[in-house]
């Protein structure tokens, strides 16, 4: 069981993890613009439906199911959709066929190794990421009241949440949030190099699953 240490870190950079997921924004909208989440958008500020094709999927507010054969406090984290399928597979004679939504990294590992039988099964996308009420309620808080002062390095009016949940952009002051953005990125790489030292790693695998999606856009 992960100890008290163990879990205020994940906790923190849980929070700076979902802080750093909103790429552009500077100031509060306006109240009309803020009450579209929960609406047209997640109340993280994500996009409700999904697209066209149905690849990507609506997040789904009811979250992601618990396994009938969970235990909790076991932190045996069983798969949610066991009889799920893969939609297709990616391999060394066809992946380039997906090059367009493959990162430069997994297209090197199929140059590398897809002759030796290296290969990547997709499967249904899932939007069942969910929050404490008190998580949403602070983020719209901040989409009306949090700003960017002191030439983008520091937010003011802002409670623990999505500071910047319905980005607007406006001149000048994309790059003062981008550079903000960056340096939350680093210090929360610093606090996962702390929860790596405090933490199994049988504890922080799913926590790294998350992390890896936050990228700097640089």
């Amino acid at each position: 069981m992960p100890t008290h240490t163990q879990t205020t870190l994940i906790a923190i950079a849980t929070s700076m993890a979902a802080s750093l997921a909103t790429v552009s924004a500077q100031a509060g909208v306006s109240p009309e613009q803020a009450a579209q989440l929960g609406k047209t958008l997640t109340p993280m500020g994500a996009e409700m439906a999904g697209n066209a094709d149905g690849s990507i999927p609506p997040w789904n507010p009811e979250g992601t199911p618990v396994a009938a054969d969970f235990v909790p406090g076991s932190n045996n984290y069983v798969n949610p959709y066991p009889d799920e399928k893969p939609l297709y597979t990616i391999n060394a004679s066809n992946w380039k066929e997906h090059a367009d939504y493959l990162t430069p990294g997994t297209q090197a590992m199929f140059e590398k190794y897809g002759a030796d039988g290296w290969e990547m099964h997709v499967y249904p996308s899932h939007r069942g990421t969910v929050r404490p009420d008190w998580f949403y309620a602070n983020t719209l808080k901040n989409a009306t009241d949090a700003s960017l002062v002191a030439e983008g390095q520091k937010i003011e009016g802002n409670y623990p949440g999505v500071p910047f949940p319905t980005p607007v952009r406006t001149g000048g002051d994309v790059e003062p949030y981008d550079s903000l953005r960056r340096r939350r990125l680093a210090n929360l790489r610093h606090l996962l190099c702390r929860l790596q030292r405090h933490t199994h790693p049988r504890h922080l695998g799913l926590f790294d699953l998350g992390f890896s999606h936050v990228q700097d856009p640089r």
